[in-house]
């Protein structure tokens, strides 16, 4: 019975986990190229673009948009759930990130700059609650490959 509880459970997490993103294409980008992200509508509000290098570019997340403490996320956390489509110019549309290899008496400085920044394969991640260890989470996978050849 305990093993059918977690096949169960297991099944219904993955469910939920491919859920929330539609699709993200093209699994390629250059510099100066179209990202189009569609996502289930509600989907979770903790929005984020994760690279290889410690940078996580937050499409939303807890810092609303008007928030005069903070550098603006893409959208406001409030209205992030009913967010459809983001479409982002790699290499030249700007949103805040955090980069973990800056940070100020162990505090990491949120920074304003262009996503996709270096080279590398990166995820796009949408959870109800990141931050928490059983967050249920959508993700998908580009790959950005800088300037154009």
């Amino acid at each position: 019975m305990k093993l059918i509880y977690s096949l169960i459970l297991g099944l219904f997490t993955l469910s939920c986990m491919s859920s929330e993103i539609v699709s993200c294409e093209p699994k390629q980008l250059y510099k100066g190229d179209k990202f189009t992200i569609s996502l289930e509508v509600p989907h979770g509000a903790d929005f984020l673009i994760s690279g290889g290098k410690g940078l996580n570019y937050e499409v939303c997340f807890w810092y609303p948009k008007g928030n005069t403490g903070n550098l603006k996320t893409l959208y406001e956390y409030q209205e992030c759930e009913t967010i459809e489509t983001v479409e982002l110019i790699a290499g030249v549309t700007k949103i805040r990130y955090i980069d973990r290899s800056v940070s100020k008496n162990g505090v990491y400085v949120p920074q304003y700059g262009p996503v996709f920044r270096d080279i590398g394969e990166y995820e796009v991640i949408v959870s109800p609650n990141i931050e928490t260890e059983d967050a249920l989470i959508s993700q998908c996978k580009v790959k950005y490959l800088g300037e154009k050849p």
